[in-house]
């Protein structure tokens, strides 16, 4: 990718670490090789002077990996940088800064991302009366939401979430399903059998409640319920082949 074989060594390591999730790793190597290729547009601007996209891709991946790390305000700063307010925006959410997040996401509402950024910013805020599980639809991006805010450890957004998803679990199943899809995620299997349980007395027909559920207590190693639950899943999914996989590898008995 670039032309010296010293920062292109130093960029793949970067790389390595990046898609083996060793954030803190990835941040410095690429922070280096970024600084490196300034240094080097000084030196050699007829070599070097045209890297500024290189330069902004590398800023993007220490944007993400500072985020990752919990390194919020380094991230935004980044995102500032490169003009993506929403991806800034969010940061700004995980670094308590609400109000300045909901300001910026409001500048590019016509994001996707903006829409449910500005319902999680006012959600957060716990203004009740805008609740609206229409926008609930963005199951993934609430899922990924709970999932940081459990890794980062943000125990008064969460309990918002909670007390949220127990407030609309009666006609939105997707909420709860996200909760304790994200406690899974977090390795973290009791929190998540205790949401994925009480879901499931609402939602008895909803195979990926029981999918999920069933995966937990095989990683705590319950493998009673776990193949209860896996043969709960295949009474509405019976060609499910890795709920069939999972059987066969904890066996029937």
């Amino acid at each position: 990718m670039l032309k010296d074989e010293v920062l292109d060594r130093e960029y793949k390591e970067a790389l390595s670490s990046y898609m083996q999730e060793n954030f803190g790793e990835a941040l410095t190597k690429f922070k280096s090789c970024h600084d490196s290729i300034l240094e080097k547009q000084l030196l050699e601007p007829d070599l070097y002077g045209n890297f500024d996209e290189t330069l902004n891709s590398l800023k993007r991946k220490i944007a993400v990996s500072a985020f990752e790390i919990g390194h919020f305000n380094e991230a935004q700063n980044l995102y500032m940088e490169l003009k993506e307010l929403p991806q800034a925006s969010y940061a700004l959410v995980f670094d308590k800064k609400l109000d300045e997040a909901e300001r910026n996401y409001q500048l590019c509402a016509f994001s996707p991302a903006s829409k449910w950024g500005t319902f999680l910013c006012q959600l957060l805020k716990d203004s009740k009366s805008i609740f609206n599980p229409g926008y609930l639809c963005f199951r993934l991006f609430l899922e990924v939401t709970i999932t940081y805010l459990i890794r980062f450890n943000i125990k008064d957004y969460l309990r918002i979430m909670e007390e949220s998803a127990r407030d609309i679990e009666d006609v939105f199943p997707e909420y709860q399903k996200a909760i304790g899809s994200s406690y899974l995620s977090n390795k973290k299997y009791y929190t998540a059998i205790e949401v994925f349980e009480t879901a499931k007395k609402h939602y008895s027909y909803d195979a990926e409640i029981y999918y999920k559920l069933a995966q937990c207590y095989m990683l705590i190693g319950d493998n009673k319920y776990a193949r209860k639950n896996f043969n709960d899943t295949l009474k509405y999914l019976p060609n499910h082949i890795s709920t069939l996989r999972y059987l066969e590898k904890i066996g029937s008995a």
